[in-house]
C-alpha cells in the first residue's frame, strides 16, 4: 500500500479547519472499501453539514460507499484510531 497518498478511488471531504489533520483523515479513508467517500462534518449545524446531508444520497445512488464522521473534539485527534474514539462514526 502506498502510505504517502490516499487511495485514488477513495476521496475525503473535510472542513478547511481539518486540513492540518489531513494525514489522519487519509489513514482513515485508506481503511475504507474502494470507491468510498469519507465526509468529516462539524457536530453543530453548519452549511457544510447541510451540504453533506444533501450530497450523501447522490453519492450512494451512484454506488459510492459513504462514511460520515462528526468532528467533536479536535485535541483528541492525534492518530487515526484515537480520532475515531472521540468521534461518532455513521454510515
Amino acid at each position: 500500500m502506498n502510505r504517502g497518498r490516499a487511495r485514488s478511488d477513495n476521496f475525503t471531504l473535510v472542513p478547511a479547519s481539518q486540513l492540518p489533520f489531513k494525514e489522519e483523515w487519509r489513514l482513515i479513508a485508506n481503511d475504507l472499501p474502494g470507491g468510498s467517500v469519507l465526509l468529516v462534518v462539524p457536530e453543530v449545524e453548519t452549511p457544510l453539514a447541510r451540504a453533506a446531508r444533501c450530497l450523501i444520497p447522490h453519492l450512494r445512488a451512484s454506488g459510492r460507499h459513504t462514511t460520515t464522521i462528526r468532528q467533536r473534539s479536535l485535541p483528541d485527534l492525534t492518530t487515526a484510531t484515537g480520532g475515531l474514539s472521540s468521534m461518532m462514526l455513521t454510515e
